[in-house]
This record gives structure tokens, sequence and C-alpha cells, in this order.
């Protein structure tokens, strides 16, 4: 846009000046994908049509790498699929204290040939280039399916761990202090009496104020985690890892929609949302009645 036009726009209509700054915003993001993004997609499938052993990498949030592993699960059908952590991303990514902690359960997972951090591996699929995607990501569950071309049914479960009966009579819970609904309050637990917190320490100690009896436990590893969230009579989130792992586990699980937006969604049987306090109840109920009378 000429800036003399610009300016007039912006001083004298401002409605209209908002709706040509947006088209020239939307043109330079197509000229981005069509230039570069279609490039990338193109490679990747190549790679997978002409590969018979796959190398992922992948720098976390280590939620974002338990959402690309439903891209690994099903290319491992056909292909031998190693996945190598980038711990040199940057400080708000995965560390090497955090890689340590989901190292058992990545390994765990029986259609992962390898599990490394990165280092000089030659990496066919990179899936930090959703990060690049020039468009708005409204939902991690599917981003990397669309990125590699391939489809995985999410109502099936992409993640496995043992099961725990020390467990199976706990609500747990695992609540984040960041991507909280602030009109949210987790009162009602108070009238269940097995409530267990597999957080953080500051994380428990915000709850605990209006849960009194819930008690916390201190995960070994998130294999740990894993095995007990599988376990469990019904797990409750927010848009944190916990949650991640309750959806790849199809488990029992009910999701605090975040009031500052939403990039998950449950995919298949006892899956569960909620963005309103009186609907939160009503599911928590409606799971434990339906629990205790199975």
């Amino acid at each position: 846009m000429h800036w003399i036009k610009k300016n007039y726009y912006k001083i004298f209509n401002k409605n209209k000046y908002d709706i040509i700054k947006k088209s020239v915003e939307n043109s330079k993001k197509v000229k981005y994908f069509n230039s570069f993004f279609c490039k990338e997609i193109f490679k990747i499938r190549k790679k997978i049509k002409d590969k018979k052993i796959l190398n992922f990498s992948h720098s976390g949030q280590i939620g974002d790498i338990i959402y690309a592993l439903p891209v690994i699960y099903a290319l491992s059908k056909k292909h031998i699929c190693n996945l190598y952590i980038n711990l040199n991303k940057s400080n708000k990514f995965i560390n090497f204290k955090t890689y340590k902690m989901l190292y058992p359960l990545l390994r765990y997972q029986p259609y992962l040939n390898k599990v490394e951090k990165l280092k000089n591996q030659k990496i066919d699929i990179n899936f930090d280039l959703f990060r690049k995607f020039p468009f708005a990501c409204y939902n991690l569950n599917k981003i990397f399916l669309e990125l590699a071309g391939v489809h995985f049914n999410l109502d099936k479960k992409f993640i496995f761990a043992k099961k725990n009966k020390k467990f199976s009579n706990n609500i747990v819970i695992v609540r984040s202090l960041r991507r909280q609904n602030k009109t949210i309050n987790y009162k009602i637990l108070k009238k269940y009496k097995e409530n267990l917190f597999i957080g953080l320490r500051e994380e428990f100690d915000d709850i605990k104020k209006y849960v009194p009896n819930i008690k916390f436990y201190e995960c070994n590893n998130f294999l740990d985690m894993c095995s007990i969230i599988n376990s469990s009579k019904v797990f409750i989130g927010n848009q944190s890892f916990g949650f991640s792992l309750a959806e790849g586990l199809k488990v029992k699980r009910i999701l605090e929609l975040d009031t500052d937006g939403q990039d998950i969604i449950p995919f298949g049987k006892n899956g569960y949302d909620f963005y309103f306090q009186q609907d939160f109840e009503n599911i928590l109920s409606f799971l434990i009645k339906k629990i205790n009378t199975a």
C-alpha cells in the first residue's frame, strides 16, 4: 500500500485501513506458504515414500512431542522410526532435565526404534516445522498429521503404559498455572475422597487452597506419571502436558478449556471438555456415577 494512501485510510477510514492491512498480511502469508512451506511438505512426503528408515526430530514443548507421536505410530507400520530430541533450540523448550524425565516414556513406546538426543543425525522429518506454519493452528492433535500427510484415527490410543492398581480409585489431576480457565474452581473435588495431584509442587499448592483433601504424588519420571493416569478412575487437566498423556491413553478424561483460546480437543471415547463451571460439575458427577454403578 502506498504510504500516503495508507496513512490517509489510517486517519480517516480505520475500517478500510484494517481490511487492506489484513489483505496485505494474508498475501504475504500465502506467498511464504507457496515459496517455502509447500516445498518442505513435498520433501516430507517424498521421504516417506522413498525411505524405509525415517529419522524424526522435535524440540518440544513436551506436550507437542506427545501430539506428534501418532504420525510416528502410523508410519511405523511400514517404516523403522527413530526419534531425536533437540535440546538446544531455546530455553523455553525441552532441556536435559526434562528429557531425562521424558526418555523412559518414549523408550517404552513399541513403535519407536530409537530415542536419542539430537546431535548430528540426518533428519527426515523435523516436527518443528509446525512452528513456521503461517496460518493459525487451532488443533495440535492434528497439525502434525497434516504436515506429514499421514492418516491416523485419533479415536484410538497412541500411548502405552502399564497400570498400577494402587491408583485405580484416584481422581487424578494435573492443572498447570498457565492455560487456566479463570472462571473455573475445583471446589467440587472436596466431596470426593481419593484426589491425587501429580503435577508440580507450586501447582499443587495452588489447587490445595480450594481442595484441602487433595494429596500430592511426585512422579519419578513421565512413564511413572503415564502409568498413574492410565490407572486412574478419572483424569482432570487443563491444556498442559498431563492432558496430552491422558488423551494418548484414551482414559476417562476431562479437559478444562482455556479462556484465552483452545488448541486441543479430546478425540474418541471417554473424552470430555468444559468451558463453564456447571458443565465441569455435571460431567464429573456423571462419570463418577457411571463408574460406581458399572
